[in-house]
């Protein structure tokens, strides 16, 4: 079972309420790749404004 979040209720034993390994593995990787994307986003955000205000100095007579 591969998933975000899940237990293995399948087992109904003692390890019912234990998260899978897996599970943990994807959640993980989720995060790292939702912060990759933030800062992908805070950079680009970043050169746009840059951009801006070098274009608006050369404007200036």
């Amino acid at each position: 079972m591969v998933g975000t979040g899940g237990t293995r209720a399948e087992d109904g034993g003692e390890h019912a309420n234990e998260p899978v390994a897996e599970d943990e593995a994807v959640t993980t990787v989720l995060a790292f790749v939702s912060d990759a994307a933030a800062e992908l986003e805070a950079v680009r955000q970043r050169r746009s404004m840059e951009s801006a205000a070098f274009a608006k100095v050369r404007r200036v007579p």
